[in-house]
């Protein structure tokens, strides 16, 4: 997945290039553990998928196209199989690797001219995005994960061959979510601050920035005009925070770490080694928090309301990447030994938290599962002891229920009083807003809900 280090680099940069190498490989592993687990099914996850497999079509919801491209793998291998566990996967795969291919895409364009970089986006993964990365299919969050890479197309001066790569993510993060205006803007500022300083490559940064610039203005003012999108931005951020249920210290260690970083990359070797012990200290208390945080779904039932926050936590650390880059000249042979060692670390803590969360999901998905065998009649989510106080106590969970019995379930698993009208029904309400025929549609739900 990750080329080797250039010949003709010492020792010393070689060493530390593989660190980063290591560093891909962790978050690739737990990619791969997530996508097992079934950690992209959380909240919206599992309605998505029973949606648009159930009409054999892409589900779009709130007009956000980019996510039709996520969609598309799972919908053409549904023309080919009816094993649903295979199509989890599939699906689970096509998100849980956003950040790996982000994260990648962003080291091939640093390596080369700004190493250093690299150790921002990590540090972003492991501070950052953590809280929330478990809501895997969340659009605002995916966005910030393509920030990176456009912002680091710009920052190293947007070689040749970044620009058809630059467009077309920076077209991706547009159709995406409305947060993207804020990314966007922040990539314009950054190309036009670029462009000031690289008179070879001023005209492509220059164009890079009013590109970004319109896009961002144009993706807010669709916000603007879209009553959905604007309920959700009037929501009660201290409420859905509070909800988060996020460690005070834990969230203390993440808002000092980008100026730590900061530090670190723009000062001398004295106050160098300073910053970096004080970014291992709070590396390491917000993995004693976390881990524990993350080992108790209780803790995590409402980590969907993280997407109200994630793009405006990214704000501070692509910022100090943007710093960082501008008052550093580019230089091959940057990256040190401890840069590549903040890289491994902030992985290892990534990992470490959604290996666990992951886990407990996988847990609770055995328990439901275990539940739902023995049942074939209609079950009231209220009884179901894993519904009580987790992420499943959500409305996705009658679709979930449905997803994880196969192409024709049996039992049913509802909201409220829902199941007094089930056996009756020639619909059944798979979520709030959509009663699905029982007699139309990709899964087999003829019998599902009716007993023996």
């Amino acid at each position: 997945m990750v080329s080797s280090p250039a010949p003709g680099l010492p020792a010393s940069a070689r060493g530390s290039r593989e660190l980063v190498r290591a560093a891909l490989l962790v978050v690739l592993g737990v990619a791969l553990v997530g996508t097992w687990c079934g950690a992209a099914l959380t909240w919206d996850g599992a309605s998505l998928l029973f949606a648009f497999l159930d009409v054999q079509d892409v589900s779009v919801p709130h007009a956000r196209l980019s996510v039709a491209l996520l969609e598309y793998p799972t919908l053409l291998l549904s023309h080919f199989t009816t094993n649903v566990r295979a199509l989890e996967l599939v699906y689970g795969a096509t998100y849980t690797l956003i950040p790996v291919v982000c994260v990648l895409a962003s080291w091939r364009l640093l390596r080369s001219e700004h190493p250093r970089l690299i150790a921002w986006q990590f540090v972003w993964l492991c501070f950052g995005a953590l809280p929330g990365q478990l809501f895997f299919v969340t659009e605002s969050l995916i966005a910030a994960h393509v920030a990176w890479p456009i912002l680091f197309a710009v920052l190293t001066g947007l070689p040749r061959r970044a620009i058809v790569p630059f467009g077309l993510a920076a077209a991706f993060s547009f159709e995406l979510h409305p947060a993207s205006s804020l990314l966007l803007f922040l990539v314009g500022g950054a190309a036009a601050a670029t462009a000031v300083g690289n008179p070879e490559r001023r005209k492509p940064l220059l164009g890079a920035a009013a590109f970004a610039f319109v896009a961002g203005a144009a993706r807010a003012w669709v916000t603007l005009h879209d009553p959905y999108e604007l309920s959700q931005a009037a929501v009660q951020l201290g409420a859905e925070w509070d909800s988060l249920r996020l460690p005070g210290l834990a969230f203390g260690a993440a808002a000092v770490a980008p100026f730590a970083l900061v530090i670190s990359q723009l000062v001398g070797p004295r106050a160098t080694a300073a910053s970096l012990g004080a970014l291992t200290v709070l590396a390491i208390c917000f993995g004693a928090l976390m881990v524990p945080w993350a080992s108790e779904p209780r803790a995590w039932q409402d980590e969907l309301n993280y997407r109200f926050f994630a793009p405006f936590v990214a704000a501070p650390f692509l910022v100090g990447a943007a710093a960082t880059a501008l008052a550093t000249p580019p230089d091959r042979d940057a990256l040190t030994v401890r840069d590549g060692l903040v890289c491994v670390g902030a992985a290892a803590l990534v990992a470490a938290v959604l290996t666990v969360q992951s886990a407990k999901w996988l847990e609770l998905r055995r328990s439901l599962e275990s539940t739902l065998s023995r049942s074939t009649g209609c079950i009231t989510m209220s009884s179901v002891r894993e519904c009580r106080g987790t992420a499943l106590r959500w409305w996705p969970t009658p679709s979930y229920a449905l997803l994880i019995q196969g192409h024709a379930p049996r039992a049913l698993l509802l909201p409220g009083n829902e199941c007094k009208h089930a056996r009756k029904s020639t619909s059944i309400p798979v979520n709030p807003w959509y009663a699905r025929p029982r007699n139309t549609g990709w899964f087999d739900l003829r019998k599902t809900g009716l007993g023996d």
